[in-house]
C-alpha cells in the first residue's frame, strides 16, 4: 500500500493504522510530498510499516519521479533489452519446432 500527502496527521492513530496493517501482512510505503523534513520524517517514523521505504518528492510537479522511482525499487532490475527477448522468443520456438518433429518420427 502506497501513503502519499504533504502534511502530517495524528500520530498515535496513523501508528495504529499501520501496526494493524502490517499485523495483516500488509507492507505501507510513503511518498511524502513537499520536501519538507519533519514531512518526510514523520512518513519515516509513523506511516511507514517495518518493510516499507519512503521516496520523497520535493514538490507535486516531482510526484511523477517519485512515483517511478518507488516502482523500480519494488519492481527491480531492469528489463530484458529487445533484442536478447528475440533470442530467447527464438530459441524456444526453434525448441518447440524440435519437439515436434521427434514426435512426428
Amino acid at each position: 500500500m502506497d501513503i502519499s500527502g504533504d502534511g502530517t496527521s495524528s500520530k498515535s492513530s496513523t501508528e495504529a493504522a499501520r501496526d494493524a496493517a502490517e499485523a495483516l501482512g500488509i507492507t505501507i510505503n510513503g511518498l511524502p510530498i513537499g520536501g519538507s523534513s519533519s514531512v518526510e520524517s514523520f512518513y519515516t517514523n509513523s506511516v511507514i510499516t517495518s518493510d516499507g521505504f519512503v521516496v520523497a518528492a520535493s514538490s507535486f510537479d516531482d510526484f511523477g519521479r517519485a512515483v517511478a522511482k518507488k516502482l523500480e525499487i519494488e519492481i527491480g532490475g531492469s528489463p530484458i533489452p529487445i533484442p536478447a527477448g528475440g533470442w530467447l522468443l527464438l530459441t524456444g520456438v526453434g525448441g518447440l519446432m524440435a519437439m515436434r518433429r521427434r514426435k512426428k518420427a
